[in-house]
């Protein structure tokens, strides 16, 4: 038998301990009957009468209370300087560097003579009181100060419905325990207000609310800062930590942190911060749950919040009059908090990304790719009614008015207005999550604030997308099938006139087709290599609700309810920035951080395959004006005659391309079958057809640059 070595055994006596303190935390060990109330009488009970008899180990642990600053607690009594024993082990299984180091030889050796404590003495000594001057104390505060959001989570119990238990509990500096505030204090005159006719139930907003001097505590307390130090030791002895407020939990993040024991309280704030509704800390307080869950590292809270902040962040910087960095409120009215500059700094990079991808999916939307990004099967049709250059420029001209009908029409749904007031009980539902954190007295209605975004701000907010599935649903008449008439004639009739076009040309020159029917309907019995009214539009409203979905129905990590007014669809290009803990790809290198240019979608290269993740596709990119002065033509040969000739439109809108000469043409397949999309350029302004400049600029083609 191979005998254990001093390091196995003490690797062994390690993982026994955190076996075991594991196991200690399980809700399984509390008795039954064992409430809230009683482990609230029992934490304070435990720290009143802590002293060297209440545990054995064999390490002493120090913790001085300032004599300059005597306060009483919830129980009356004076706190005082408190010494206790621990095991080591349980020290160590933390994993905490901190207290690897203050047991090592050399520092006990510094301690003991500090404390003049004999050297021969086998009894470790930890003196963990916090400094009272210096640079150690001036970081300690900026983890311990509380946010103002954290002092006021108690008026949460009667606003929001949580637990006592969860947010009332007091400070421990708690002179006049008998005395502070249980229910919120509200202003002379106050009349609730229901929230909706026939509720009995009044709504305390904000402004009803009177300041609460017993309430008012400071954001940082020297006796908060110990006896939290005292309730994180004994968690990691396996004692019950009670966590009945928010400033306690915040503080016990931060002195954790301090302490390099994170791993201790992970799985206890959590639980917290996913008590219902105790979720909504999350919502109205996304900088300090990012914060706590940054230090904790609780990766399912760091994305959802993370993706709070970078959605309110890019809407606004969408806004060129509204200037993020200088405002106290963000744009739907909530409260901004601080974040360190490490959080602020990723922040602000997954903003800008999040920014180009919305920018670049409203270019296509709004540009003559949109059917192809949205790969509507039937739009591939009018590919095949291509310019036969013997004879078929009529045709042509027939396939541009279909085309330019649908884009129009297409746009037409883009461009109107999203803000509807038939979504009134929807802004209803915005408006009271918004009230949970903005007072009565400075609130403006989210269908105020819709009205006052552009288009392109539109596509972070969730009923533009469902007007646009409303409009695109609604474009045909399905009586008679034919579109609201854009011109002399509806597009039906355009439709008719193409396809009985086409058929006939493809019958007299390849033998293929078949004359399409006379009748009125647009597509009873169209021939299935024809272009399909019907199936088309079937296709484009899936194509958009699914593209809807992929913006409006995101799935955060932990839910969300007071956040439904804004899209929160990041997708990795925008987590990337997260450390890989987080499942982003930043390994500290910095490299994350070193953007690449993002191709252009008027040069070419615009996001493929609808939804909101940016990915480019394979066209080529010109690097001519918008206004194209010259043209690239891609000619391909075989057996030495020139075949048909692809023209990739630098810039030039389709309208321009397609009632261009019979020499300018667009192919849609090659000699061996293998088929490409047709992709009409991007027209990034808006303008009307000049056939004279077209003419004229394409007169010259044949003497462009041969790819």
């Amino acid at each position: 038998m191979v005998p254990t070595t001093s390091s196995q055994k003490d690797q062994g006596n390690l993982l026994d301990a955190a076996v075991q303190r594991m196991l200690s935390n399980q809700p399984g060990r509390q008795v039954p009957g064992y409430n809230n109330h009683e482990r609230e009488i029992q934490d304070s009970s435990r720290l009143e009468n802590l002293s060297l008899t209440s545990y054995t180990g064999d390490t002493r642990i120090i913790i001085r209370f300032p004599e300059a600053f005597r306060s009483v607690g919830c129980n009356g009594k004076v706190w005082r300087s408190k010494e206790f024993y621990m095991n080591s082990k349980d020290l160590l299984v933390t994993g905490s560097s901190v207290f690897a180091e203050l047991l090592s030889p050399e520092r006990q050796a510094r301690t003991k003579r500090r404390l003049r404590i004999p050297s021969d003495s086998t009894v470790l000594v930890l003196d963990l009181t916090p400094p009272l001057e210096g640079d150690e104390l001036a970081s300690q505060l900026v983890e311990l100060s509380l946010p103002a959001g954290v002092k006021q989570w108690w008026t949460a119990e009667e606003r929001l419905g949580i637990s006592r238990y969860l947010v009332s509990g007091h400070d421990d500096s708690c002179p006049q325990h008998q005395l502070v505030d249980v229910k919120c204090q509200v202003v002379p005159g106050f009349v609730p207000i229901p929230y909706q006719e026939g509720e009995t139930n009044g709504v305390l907003d904000l402004a009803d609310i009177a300041p609460s001097a017993s309430r008012d505590i400071a954001e940082y307390c020297p006796i908060r800062h110990r006896a939290n130090i005292i309730r994180l030791l004994l968690a990691i002895q396996g004692e019950d930590l009670v966590l009945n407020s928010a400033p306690r939990v915040y503080t016990l993040v931060g002195i954790a942190k301090v302490l390099d024991c994170v791993d201790v309280l992970r799985d206890s704030v959590f639980t917290w911060l996913m008590a219902q509704p105790n979720t909504e800390f999350m919502d109205i307080n996304p900088e300090t749950a990012l914060h706590m869950a940054w230090t904790l590292r609780i990766i399912d809270v760091t994305r959802a919040t993370f993706r709070v902040l970078v959605a309110e962040c890019a809407i606004e910087a969408l806004s060129p009059q509204f200037d993020a960095h200088t405002k106290r409120l963000t744009l739907f009215g909530r409260p901004r908090q601080e974040l360190s500059d490490e959080m602020k700094n990723i922040v602000e990079h997954a903003t800008q990304s999040f920014v180009d991808r919305i920018k670049e999916t409203y270019t296509v939307l709004r540009s003559e790719r949109i059917f192809d990004w949205l790969d509507i099967p039937e739009w591939y049709k009018l590919s095949q009614i291509d310019d036969l250059s013997h004879g078929g420029k009529e045709l042509q001209q027939q396939r541009t008015v279909v085309v330019l009908k649908l884009l129009g029409h297409m746009k037409e749904a883009l461009d109107s207005t999203f803000y509807t007031k038939s979504y009134i009980q929807r802004f209803e539902s915005y408006d009271r999550d918004r009230r949970c954190y903005v007072p009565r007295t400075n609130f403006v209605p989210t269908l105020t604030i819709y009205e006052r975004l552009s288009l392109v701000q539109g596509l972070l907010t969730p009923v533009y997308w469902q007007d646009l599935i409303n409009r695109v649903n609604n474009w045909v008449n399905f009586r008679d099938f034919q579109i609201t008439a854009l011109g002399p004639t509806t597009l039906g009739q355009d439709v008719i006139t193409l396809n009985t076009s086409y058929a006939l040309y493809a019958s007299q020159n390849a033998g293929i087709g078949a004359p399409a029917s006379s009748d009125t309907e647009v597509d009873q019995e169209c021939p299935p290599q024809l272009f399909n009214f019907r199936d088309f539009h079937t296709q484009l409203c899936g194509a958009i609700r699914n593209l809807a979905e992929q913006w409006t129905a995101p799935e955060p990590e932990v839910p969300l309810v007071r956040t439904r007014h804004i899209n929160l669809c990041l997708s990795q290009n925008e987590f990337k920035y997260l450390p890989l803990w987080a499942g982003g790809d930043d390994d500290g290198s910095g490299g994350v951080f070193q953007e690449l240019p993002v191709p252009d979608c008027e040069a070419g290269s615009a996001p493929v395959g609808p939804g909101p993740v940016y990915h480019t596709g394979g066209t080529v990119a010109s690097d001519v004006s918008s206004i194209a002065q010259s043209a690239q033509t891609l000619s391909t040969r075989d057996n030495g005659t020139n075949t048909e000739t692809e023209t990739v439109t630098a810039g030039r809108s389709v309208a321009a391309v397609l009632s261009a000469s019979a020499g300018a043409s667009t192919m849609y397949g090659d000699k061996d079958g293998a088929s490409s999309v047709w992709s009409p350029a991007f027209t990034p302004s808006e303008g009307t057809l000049d056939e004279d400049r077209d003419e004229e600029a394409w007169s010259d083609a044949d003497d462009e640059d041969v790819v």
